[in-house]
């Protein structure tokens, strides 16, 4: 790498060198090349000024996180890589035309990154309170996990505070792209959000197992009064019709699932609410609301209490609910 570039891009890179280091124990340090690449990448093809450029920061965040969610770790650290690059260009006290950027380019490389942790305040410039203020109000956002996208934007497009210098410059970019990078590196799926849709499945399979044995109750009593009816011989001819049409339409909607309908329909409306604040984020797997009968039904002729295959009603003077 020519000498030029390499001060020119040492910052970027100790930066992601020390945020692999720290989320190491994900086993990220192999996806180095390809942050490094993406790092590089903005000064050798995009001749625009990289400062001032939110919507490039958040196409590249949104990018390296949709990249992870299709477990495409190079792309997606290739673009976390550019994101870093652009954020930590805001940052930079200085235009590159302007005639002292190659000196303050020179003492940001030196410039030692903190631990995260580490308290920045004895190096604030100054001790006007409006400036202290500002610091203040960057360090104390910095504190606390992003928890939505909207908050990871909010951060990563912060603006720096006006009387800044060299080193808190590197190291407040550090902690912006260091909190970007643990909102974009998070699980694909959420615990919390699994859990509780795993409850939930639950729960809703026990109303459709309800259900299913109220509808299979219902339809075996009503073969039994068809029985003690067919008993009582043709005096009841009339009453005998109507109620093996009833048996009919009942075992039809049976067949088609239809008293099950509304449960299902309630289990999708409660689960797309739970997950909808989680789709932009995660990956989200809802468990499917299936009986184990069901797949019983699929691979063999469907049959009902008190009708037969072919759809006629069957004898039911022998069905009896014990």
């Amino acid at each position: 790498m020519p000498e030029g570039f390499f001060m020119k891009w040492e910052a970027h890179t100790r930066t992601a060198e020390k945020i692999l280091a720290d989320f190491d124990a994900y086993h990220f340090k192999k996806y180095e090349k390809d942050l490094i690449n993406g790092i590089i990448y903005p000064d050798s093809n995009d001749p625009k000024p990289h400062r001032g450029r939110e919507e490039t920061i958040r196409d590249c965040i949104k990018k390296s996180r949709e990249r992870r969610l299709e477990y495409n770790s190079n792309d997606s650290f290739f673009y976390l890589g550019m994101a870093f690059h652009y954020i930590q260009d805001q940052w930079v006290g200085l235009d590159p035309d302007h005639e002292d950027y190659p000196r303050y380019e020179r003492v940001i490389d030196r410039c030692t990154i903190l631990d995260f942790g580490e308290d920045l305040y004895r190096y604030y410039p100054v001790q006007r309170q409006r400036v202290l203020s500002q610091f203040k109000r960057i360090e104390e956002v910095l504190k606390t996990r992003i928890k939505t996208p909207e908050e990871l934007y909010s951060v990563a497009l912060m603006s720096r505070p006006f009387e800044s210098m060299a080193f808190l410059d590197l190291n407040l970019s550090y902690r912006v792209c260091y909190r970007v990078a643990e909102m974009v590196l998070r699980p694909m799926l959420n615990v919390s959000l699994n859990e509780r849709l795993t409850q939930t499945h639950s729960e809703y399979t026990g109303k459709l197992v309800k259900m299913e044995d109220s509808a299979v109750v219902f339809l075996h009593e009503l073969n039994q009064e068809l029985g003690q009816i067919e008993a009582k011989g043709t005096v009841n001819g009339i009453k005998k019709w109507n109620q093996g049409r009833q048996i009919k339409t009942r075992s039809q909607s049976y067949k088609k699932g239809q008293h099950l309908e509304k449960i299902r329909a309630e289990y999708k409306r409660i689960t797309v609410e739970m997950s909808k604040p989680f789709r932009a984020w995660y990956n989200v797997e809802v468990p499917e609301l299936k009986l184990e009968t069901e797949n019983v039904k699929e691979s063999k002729p469907e049959t009902h209490p008190g009708v037969s295959v072919d759809g006629k009603l069957s004898p039911a003077s022998h069905l009896y609910v014990k």
